[in-house]
């Protein structure tokens, strides 16, 4: 859990509260609730883990190069991002950025932040999100504190009293609990791969088609059956055309009769 004061420049009193896994820097001023003095403020907290798949199946970030933080998640990637740009326009960081780089002087400040403001604004920063995320959800109420009962623990622990006025404007109480003891866990999944979807086109085709490994090779027997028959059949045609066109010369015969004369006969070939 971490506090911040909600800035000098705000109108409100109070601090800001927000509840992260341990490894996760917090963005208190984004992402915190409000606590104001006068008021006994009731944190339930609910723990949530999302598991989310990487590529091919989603857009999720498995590990990061972090600089400055172990592990990643959103939140580093962009105090990351937004701290090395800044260093490397101005040459120092904030006060409030991790790393060993000189801080900024009250000169170079205004460059700092005037680029920090650039880089949030002009969302510079492409981050995705971690593909195991763990985030509470958090519910709230609030109860008036009684003046008169803070005043008797206040000089039971302290020295000093305090009046009515002094209480309602500094002192908050804040009880942060698990909603329960369990936690919710969404995990994805893919809805199908590669091998149960090649097995419902199997079924599929030997549901509606009668079709199975085994009717495929047939066709494709008949086809080349078929392919062989055709091939087989034109080169015998090939074959007796050439033999027709290669045959023996012709020759004249005579019938010689025994009267002398000479009777000519009809022209044979020979093949």
């Amino acid at each position: 859990m971490a506090t911040d004061d909600v800035g000098g420049d705000a109108m409100d009193a109070g601090i800001k509260v927000m509840v992260h896994p341990q490894h996760e820097p917090p963005f208190v001023k984004e992402l915190g609730f409000a606590v104001s003095p006068g008021f006994h403020t009731f944190v339930a907290i609910r723990k949530e883990v999302i598991t989310t798949l990487p590529a091919p199946y989603g857009d999720c970030q498995e590990k990061g190069s972090q600089k400055y933080f172990p592990h990643y998640s959103l939140s580093a990637c962009r105090i990351e991002c937004e701290t090395e740009y800044v260093i490397n326009e101005c040459g120092c960081r904030l006060v409030e950025m991790p790393g060993n780089v000189p801080v900024c002087t009250p000169k170079m400040y205004e460059c700092a932040y005037g680029k920090l403001l650039a880089v949030t604004e002009g969302d510079l920063c492409a981050c995705r999100s971690p593909c195991h995320n763990v985030q509470y959800n958090v519910k709230l109420s609030t109860l008036k504190l009684r003046p008169k009962s803070v005043a008797e623990v206040q000089r039971m622990e302290a020295d000093f009293e305090m009046s009515d006025k002094q209480i309602h404007d500094n002192i908050a109480v804040l009880n942060v609990y698990y909603e329960a003891l369990n936690y919710e866990s969404i995990v994805q999944i893919p809805a199908i791969e590669t091998e149960g979807l090649l097995g419902d086109l199997g079924g599929q085709m030997g549901l509606f088609l009668g079709a199975s490994f085994l009717t495929l090779v047939e066709v494709f027997e008949y086809l080349m059956d078929e392919l062989y028959g055709r091939v087989l059949k034109r080169c015998c045609r090939c074959k007796a055309t050439a033999s027709a066109h290669s045959g023996s010369p012709s020759a004249d015969v005579l019938s010689v009769n025994i009267n002398g004369s000479a009777t000519q006969l009809p022209q044979t070939s020979r093949a």
